[in-house]
């Protein structure tokens, strides 16, 4: 009996501990989730006052559109819808062989016309560079023989000079002797007044010869440099027809200049004619920004017109997100505040922007410009916050179009 007694004693004691363990558990565990919740609860509210919820978002962007140069027959594409490209990369060529080339035959004509004229002046400057040495040499030729015929009249003068000169002297003589014999008597005043008379002639005769050696000097200096004292040089004159031609070589050159600059002038307009041709003839569309092909309407063989819109492209730089939050939220909500953007269809992509725009009431935002996605109209208590993205924001793989049409949650920090 006392055997028996222990023993349901030792099982009440063990029964007892073991209800006490799981107590113990079970409060642990109420303990945990009671933090749980109260943590939840607390960052809950806290969020509630701190922040603003979007009801609904989604990223948008400028659209530009990609036109076609002139019309033409589209040959090669270079991209595709979703293609990321970098401005001025080549979407497509549009070629049009009825390009005229009017322009090109215009200028080539002119430019033959001008090297045919350039030839010929060509022609006549060569010409009168032979007369030019030919009227030198008979210039040079003239001078040195008037320089040599004055010498011979000087030569010829000096002689005379010397005979006149001796029979002044003479005369002189023959005047003292007949002053002397007349006051002696022997010669009367007859023979004394004829041998002054003689004197003075020979005097006179020695001062015209003077005078006219003199003349025939500076004749011969003024011959020697190239000018004339003896008459006026006519047409004919080798220095009058020298100067002539140096001034009609003068104006040969000065055309034959600006003809070469015309034909210079020519060739480079010629140059771009024929390159503008080529240009039309097989035209590039090429990326007006860089970004993503939103849609691509060309197709190879496709006819198109001269500023044919034949797709879109999204500027990657110029995005932001649409958000729409309850009206009462409004007041909280600031230009330039922080924006966290998670989108649903990637969960691990956080973007980020500010708060750029905020507009209250029913109607919709006047963007300005073209847009990816068309803003829907806003409901009532509702109002629409645009969302700017960063500039490094991500933009995402080829096909993911920047983002753009992606919707999500956004976050309004305080």
């Amino acid at each position: 009996m006392q055997i028996t007694a222990s023993l349901k004693v030792e099982k009440n004691e063990e029964s007892k501990t073991q209800s006490f363990n799981r107590s113990l558990i079970a409060n642990i565990l109420i303990v945990i989730v009671s933090i749980g919740l109260l943590a939840w609860a607390i960052r809950l509210i806290q969020s509630r006052f701190t922040s603003v919820t979007s009801l609904d978002a989604i990223v948008n962007g400028v659209v530009i559109d990609i036109k076609t140069p002139q019309e033409g027959i589209v040959k090669s594409l270079n991209a595709d819808t979703g293609s990321i490209i970098e401005k001025d990369s080549i979407l497509l060529s549009v070629e049009n062989d009825q390009v005229s080339s009017l322009q090109v035959s215009q200028t080539s004509s002119r430019l033959s016309s001008q090297q045919s004229q350039l030839i010929i002046a060509e022609g006549q400057l060569k010409q009168s560079l032979t007369l030019l040495e030919l009227l030198k040499s008979d210039d040079q030729n003239q001078t040195r023989l008037e320089v040599s015929d004055y010498s011979d009249q000087i030569e010829q003068f000096e002689s005379d000079l010397r005979g006149a000169i001796a029979r002044s002297k003479l005369a002189e003589i023959n005047y003292n002797r007949a002053v002397f014999l007349q006051k002696e008597g022997a010669y009367s005043q007859a023979v004394l007044d004829l041998a002054k008379a003689e004197l003075l002639a020979r005097q006179s005769e020695v001062e015209s010869l003077e005078a006219r050696r003199q003349s025939i000097l500076a004749n011969r200096e003024a011959a020697s440099i190239g000018l004339t004292l003896a008459n006026t040089r006519s047409n004919y004159d080798p220095r009058v027809r020298l100067e002539e031609a140096q001034l009609q070589i003068d104006n040969q050159q000065r055309t034959i200049a600006a003809l070469r600059q015309s034909i210079s002038d020519a060739q480079g307009e010629l140059t771009e004619a024929k390159a503008d041709v080529k240009r039309r003839r097989n035209a590039q569309v090429k990326a007006p920004v860089s970004g993503v092909i939103w849609k691509l309407d060309a197709r190879a063989g496709q006819l198109v017109r001269q500023e044919q819109s034949v797709g879109q492209m999204i500027d990657c730089t110029r995005r932001w997100v649409d958000v729409y939050v309850e009206e009462r939220s409004v007041e909280a909500i600031q230009i330039g505040m922080p924006a966290k953007i998670e989108l649903y269809g990637l969960r691990n992509l956080v973007l980020n922007g500010t708060v750029s725009l905020i507009r209250s009431g029913l109607g919709r935002f006047k963007a300005g410009e073209d847009v990816a996605i068309t803003i829907p109209q806003n409901l009532p208590r509702t109002t629409q916050v645009r969302v700017s993205l960063d500039k490094n924001s991500d933009i995402g793989a080829p096909n993911v179009f920047c983002y753009v049409g992606f919707t999500g949650r956004v976050t309004l920090n305080r």
